[in-house]
């Protein structure tokens, strides 16, 4: 009888064990389902509202535009957009938030020299749109164009180029204006991409793209 009523109650224990185990399963379970809607919903969130679109605002020192250090500049700092991967998410690895169009602006700043105080414009590349690109293509995070050329995208590629229906510009890429000496003077420094020319390489030395009719010395030289 003692047996018996120990192997009941050892049952009861068994049983109410059971029930505990599948009652803790059932609760790990519900936990589970939680926790993917939250991770769902803030997937959603991400997606909403971190796209890599638009480019955040933020302070580019002057300093770091110019190659001359004995020039100080008020205000210190230019406010652009810039894209990166703190401007939007990427799903893939591989990727990041980089630009895809950009616009150049003209902004005006205090230059104090040793000898003299005074006003200089600097021509500023502002990122107007990001887009997810392969981290592979290597962007010009830092390289203005000169005046009248703006960053265009090619295969993935960034170059100084015309956009569409801008006359002035074409006439500086064919050769027929020269470029102003704060360009020159941009590109020599490193800070401004050279501008794509239409009929041979941009001459430096003469301040303007190859004209049409030195095309064929051009190529005769490169052969």
């Amino acid at each position: 009888m003692a047996e018996r009523a120990g192997g009941r109650n050892l049952s009861l224990v068994t049983s109410g064990a059971h029930r505990s185990i599948h009652d803790d399963k059932t609760q790990v379970k519900i936990l589970t389902l939680q926790e993917i809607r939250l991770a769902s919903d803030n997937a959603r969130w991400v997606s909403d509202n971190g796209k890599c679109e638009v480019p955040l605002r933020r302070c580019v020192p002057v300093a770091s535009q110019t190659s001359d250090p004995t020039r100080k500049y008020w205000p210190r700092c230019a406010l652009l957009h810039q894209c990166g991967d703190d401007a939007g998410c990427c799903n893939a690895l591989d990727h990041t938030c980089a630009m895809a169009e950009s616009e150049n602006v003209d902004l005006y700043f205090y230059v104090y020299e040793p000898t003299r105080v005074g006003v200089q414009k600097m021509t500023f590349s502002n990122h107007t749109k990001c887009s997810c690109q392969p981290k592979s293509v290597e962007t010009p995070s830092r390289c203005s164009c000169p005046k009248h050329f703006m960053a265009v995208s090619s295969n993935g590629q960034y170059a100084c180029d015309c956009a569409d229906g801008k006359s002035t510009c074409r006439k500086y890429k064919r050769g027929k204006r020269y470029f102003s000496g704060q360009d020159i003077e941009c590109i020599s420094s490193g800070i401004c991409c050279e501008p794509v020319c239409e009929y041979g390489p941009f001459l430096l030395a003469k301040r303007r793209c190859t004209k049409r009719r030195e095309r064929e010395r051009y190529v005769t030289k490169r052969k």
